[in-house]
């Protein structure tokens, strides 16, 4: 199976950010936490957190990253499926707790048969544009 035109550009767009997650491992980490060479990343799916009740300290105590799944992208930039994002409380006790243990909070987008608009959306580029403005505002 050959991946050529926008699979192969989906393909190298997925390898660059994760080469880029593995860069900002290396970055120093809060003085809450000793210093260490390597990251440990968690990765939490919707169904954990809901529901309320998540003990954000026992997770982030133990990560120096921890990966919130997950939004959707849909093929016109917009995003898409955000009941399944944490609750503005919910998210605000997640950021106190990565906050507090020096965890890096990261947002997975997509996956999991969640892909689909994905790569109509990075082969335009006011599609692309579209995505990062509602990033921007948090739309």
């Amino acid at each position: 199976m050959s991946c050529n035109g926008p699979c192969r550009s989906i393909v190298l767009l997925y390898l660059s950010i994760a080469l880029l997650f593995l860069v900002l491992a290396d970055d120093e980490v809060p003085s809450s936490r000793s210093r260490r060479d390597f990251a440990v990343a968690g990765y939490l799916p919707e169904w954990r957190y809901l529901h309320g009740g998540t003990d954000w300290d026992a997770i982030c105590e133990h990560l120096t990253h921890l990966i919130i799944f997950s939004i959707e992208v849909a093929s016109n930039g917009s995003l898409a499926a955000m009941d399944r994002f944490p609750p503005e409380a919910e998210m605000a006790r997640a950021k106190n707790a990565a906050a507090k243990w020096g965890t890096e909070l990261l947002i997975c987008f997509g996956g999991n048969s969640r892909t689909n608009g994905f790569p109509e959306m990075v082969a335009s580029e006011q599609t692309r544009r579209v995505f990062l403005e509602n990033l921007v505002r948090g739309n």
